[in-house]
């Protein structure tokens, strides 16, 4: 050695001499970080052929309120045995670089950063509490054991805070418990072969990236819950975890952007956004896949007029449980699949346009959001549910079609029970649903029920008035919706229900497309009135009596003195009001009182009429019986 030693080094290295336990106290004196470097590598170096804790090979070195002065330095160097500086000062960056230690300890340390990329240790590395004003540097390190950063603050503004791209930790990780980062951490490609744990941790890098994670592996859980507070970005893209993520507790800021990233990861037991979780900014789930289940009771996400939970195309083994759910900000779930049960019971989801978004949504049991209140509009496109879907007391905003079901698809029942009338729009255009359950229900002013496809009705006795009134809140007249409800009416049994409802749609067509063609308007009712639009076509024999027995009144009443005979009678030929009627009325039969009386006056103007009218009343007959045997066929 080419430097005099001082004397408390020299007191150090005669305590490292020693062996064994060493626990040293500088008591405040300098320690000069070549000489330190020099005593822990050539320890090491005559205790290559020895056990530890033979003569001049401690077991462990302690070395507490020491002052280390210039560097230490262990680059490429081997310490055979846990080092413990307790309450140290570094004035330059200790330089560990490729070096191999048994297990390093900074407890209530400070120093200007760590140089520590590609260490290996076959234990473990903690640093407890102290401060650090520089970059913590562990790219590539392998960590036999754990590593933990716990009550410390890393302060580097300009750069990272902390870097451990590409490590691998054979156990734990932790930045927990009082860890405060002031700069990014940066943890890409990272192999944890335990839980990692960022309990009750602080992470401040604002506008910007504060962790970078991208295509993590942890072995067991995903711990940023319980205090966990991060401003700027979390980047877990890609990342993949072997137990849950838990994120209950935490609160995520980055207003305005993305809050939390866990696009296209993939989580082996349950994700967890419950009670206490807050995210100022956006939380995106998009392409991941969870083979447990998606938890966001009571959790607060608020991104105003934009997304607040991006998560098309994710995956959900189980099921995705969103009650009590706050969200300020679209909920997206365009794509997704979830093989259990999607529950939104008392959500409460707000947004200038969609507030929840579920296009292509594929649900493999039931869909639930009975309570939801929606300030915004659910829209639900092309939906596929395999067991219910259910809006129970359910609250949608005052938006246009507000909630909008067009093209969904549910095996079970679809219900709708509103508690009080929604002020927005329904849209259920070409939704498919194994039945309908309304009852007790108070549906909007317009509701868009084209191609509205139902197998029943939970009402046995539907009343047939209130289900026409139903269908008129549909923007036109369309004759399958008509038909639709009349099919369930008959599939009951109910074949008089079924006709009114039939007639019902035929009125309401005749009013809405001919408003202008007065013509046909006239005609069309006239059928209505006859024959019942082909549906009720005998309706016409009741109008031919009629007329029958007002001309055998008015011809009875009239006499045989408005008559004139065309020649002259027998003794046995009289005029029979009943029978000249018959012959009028009936364009077909030929009684014979025609040929023998000519009408006079008011005699020959109610003739004409009951002749006119009685073709009328048959065509009309005619008519309808055409559209019942068509139907038929």
């Amino acid at each position: 050695m080419d430097f005099e030693p001082t004397p408390v080094e020299r007191k150090l290295q005669a305590a490292v001499a020693v062996g064994g336990r060493v626990a040293f106290d500088a008591d405040g004196r300098p320690i000069r970080g070549n000489y330190l470097s020099s005593i822990l590598l050539k320890g090491s170096e005559e205790g290559e052929d020895g056990e530890d804790g033979e003569d001049g090979v401690p077991r462990l070195l302690e070395l507490s309120n020491a002052p280390i002065s210039g560097v230490l330095d262990l680059e490429a160097g081997t310490v055979t045995y846990p080092v413990e500086f307790i309450n140290c000062d570094f004035d330059v960056r200790p330089n560990l670089e490729q070096a191999r230690i048994d297990a390093l300890y900074l407890t209530d340390c400070r120093f200007p950063g760590l140089r520590c990329a590609q260490l290996t240790t076959r234990t473990s590395v903690e640093v407890k509490r102290g401060a650090s004003s520089g970059r913590v540097d562990f790219i590539g390190a392998h960590i036999g054991g754990q590593l933990r950063f716990t009550g410390i603050s890393l302060v580097n503004h300009e750069d990272e805070a902390l870097c451990v791209d590409g490590a691998v930790i054979g156990q734990d990780m932790a930045c927990a418990k009082g860890f405060v980062a002031d700069g990014a951490v940066r943890m890409v490609g990272v192999r944890v072969g335990g839980q990692l744990s960022f309990e009750g941790g602080a992470f401040n890098n604002p506008g910007r990236r504060a962790i970078e994670a991208a295509s993590l592996c942890v072995g067991e859980d995903l711990l940023m819950h319980d205090g966990c507070k991060v401003d700027g970005e979390v980047d877990f893209t890609g990342c993949a975890i072997g137990g849950r993520a838990v994120f209950t507790g935490g609160i995520f800021i980055n207003r305005g952007r993305t809050a939390l990233d866990l696009a296209r990861a993939r989580i082996s037991q349950n994700v967890e956004f419950c009670n206490g979780f807050v995210a100022y900014g956006r939380i995106v789930l998009s392409g991941a896949v969870l083979l447990g289940s998606i938890r966001c009771k009571g959790g607060h996400f608020e991104n105003p007029n934009a997304t607040a939970i991006a998560a098309t195309g994710v995956v959900v083994e189980r099921d995705a449980e969103f009650e009590g759910l706050v969200a300020e900000g679209a909920v997206d779930l365009t794509g997704a699949h979830i093989k259990g049960n999607v529950n939104f019971s008392n959500a409460q989801l707000t947004n200038a346009l969609d507030a929840l978004q579920c296009d292509r949504m594929k649900v493999d049991q039931d869909a639930i959001f009975d309570r939801c209140n929606a300030q915004g509009r659910i829209r639900m496109y092309s939906a596929r549910i395999a067991g219910q879907l259910s809006f129970v007391n359910t609250s949608i905003g005052d938006v246009e079609d507000a909630l909008t079901l067009k093209g969904t698809v549910v095996a079970g029942p679809l219900r709708m029970k509103f508690g009080g009338t929604p002020v927005g729009g329904i849209d259920l255009y070409q939704v498919k649903v194994a039945h309908l359950d309304d009852r007790e229900s108070k549906w909007p002013a317009r509701v868009r029920l084209d191609e509205f496809v139902y197998g029943a009705i939970a009402d046995k006795k539907p009343d047939v008035k209130e289900r026409v009134k139903w269908l008129k809140r549909n923007p036109e007249p369309r004759p399958q919706i008509y038909m639709q409800l009349a099919s369930v009416y008959e599939s009951l049994g109910q074949y008089g229900s079924a006709k009114k409802v039939l007639i019902a749609g035929e009125e309401a067509r005749s009013h809405y497309s001919d408003s202008d063609n007065l013509l046909r308007r006239a005609l069309t009712k006239i059928l209505g009135v006859t024959v019942g639009y082909g549906y009720r076509p005998l309706r016409v024999l009741v109008w031919m009596a009629a007329l029958v027995l007002l001309g055998w009144i008015l011809f009875g009443i009239l006499g045989i003195g408005r008559f004139v005979p065309i020649q002259s009678l027998g003794p046995g030929v009289k005029f029979q009001p009943l029978v000249y009627t018959l012959d009028l009325v009936l364009p077909v039969v030929n009684l014979k009182q025609r040929d023998f009386w000519i009408p006079q006056g008011a005699a020959l103007i109610i003739s004409t009429a009951l002749t006119v009218l009685g073709w009328v009343l048959a065509i009309c007959l005619v008519t309808g019986l055409g559209k019942a045997f068509k139907r038929e066929l």
